[in-house]
């Protein structure tokens, strides 16, 4: 049931209340939660606590191409372009048709390093 919500609230874009959801399933021993919190801090720009929830989930299910597109947006949001082409390199290993999460992939693929603009 909680899972249903937090899906929900995903789809919504109400990062907080996705947060909120997720972190009690994790408390509950639900591993699969930890992307969808990686997913909810990375959106609420707590970059800190998306990365440490994210690792998590890639610990426990590193074939997960859902993590690994995680694992590429909070890169490219985190100036990590690097790290970001080879999370890609993970997604494109299988067939991905969410075309709105590769589309927001690639537009912050073509911004610039924010560290060479000073």
């Amino acid at each position: 049931m909680l899972y249903r919500l937090g899906i929900t609230y995903i789809k919504r874009k109400t990062w907080d209340d996705a947060r909120v959801v997720f972190s009690k399933l994790i408390k509950e021993n639900f591993g699969f939660a930890w992307r969808y919190l990686g997913l909810a801090y990375t959106r609420l720009e707590q970059y800190e606590f998306a990365e440490e929830a994210l690792n998590e989930a890639n610990l426990l299910d590193i074939e997960n191409h859902e993590v690994w597109r995680y694992l590429t947006l909070y890169s490219l949001l985190t100036d990590r372009k690097p790290q970001a082409l080879e999370c890609l390199c993970e997604v494109n290993k299988v067939k991905y048709e969410e075309i709105p999460i590769l589309i927001e992939i690639a537009s912050l693929f073509s911004k610039p390093y924010s560290k060479f603009l000073n």
